[in-house]
């Protein structure tokens, strides 16, 4: 099996073993995706998975334009994203999308964000990956992996292809991922003092 992967590659790290991540167990019940959230949540098709994901969303969202663009394309489309916190394999990473599957006229997707980074540079990545998520929403035609590779054969660049899986990158993802960042510098956290 081919997984194809959008990821984001980040600083060189001289760790030779991955750091231990906590991660919150979710179970994607595809056939009724209604499951997945409580009968009085409104669906949405940005779904963090833990409440540490839901807060790095909502910070996102409300400093950077960009992300708040981002996550309302992709509530008009038919892609369901779901948002977690993963010690990916390749150190390396900052963040990547993996296409799920089609089911019901959905389709989803997961993004994962590399555990231990700052919330500044997971809210980076998340612009990132988002960007490829509405990549993918305005692109039908991807249903599956291998659609998905055939899609960014045409609009991407193959950067890399480890553990039997290829990885592809856009100029699109890497300029979002520069706004968010000019974004951020523009809009400071604020310190518990000044809230």
């Amino acid at each position: 099996m081919v997984c194809i992967l959008l990821a984001t590659p980040g600083m060189p790290s001289t760790r030779r073993r991955p750091l231990p991540c906590i991660t919150v167990c979710f179970l994607l019940t595809l056939a009724d995706p209604a499951r997945a959230q409580s009968p009085s949540t409104p669906l949405h098709h940005v779904r963090p998975e833990s409440s540490l994901a839901h807060s790095l969303v909502a910070e996102a969202t409300a400093r950077s334009t960009t992300i708040h663009t981002l996550v309302d394309r992709l509530e008009h489309s038919d892609v369901i994203v779901y948002i977690r916190h993963a010690a990916l394999r390749d150190s390396t990473l900052d963040g990547r999308v993996r296409f799920v599957t089609s089911a019901g006229g959905w389709r989803y997707l997961v993004i994962e964000l590399a555990c231990l980074r700052v919330p500044y540079s997971q809210i980076e990545t998340l612009g990132h990956e988002l960007q490829h998520a509405v990549e993918i929403a305005e692109a039908p035609s991807v249903v599956d992996t291998k659609t998905l590779a055939q899609h960014y054969r045409q609009i991407g660049k193959q950067i890399a292809g480890r553990w039997n899986s290829e990885v592809f990158e856009t100029r699109r993802a890497v300029d979002t991922a520069a706004r968010v960042r000019r974004e951020l510098l523009a809009s400071p956290l604020k310190t518990t003092e000044e809230q």
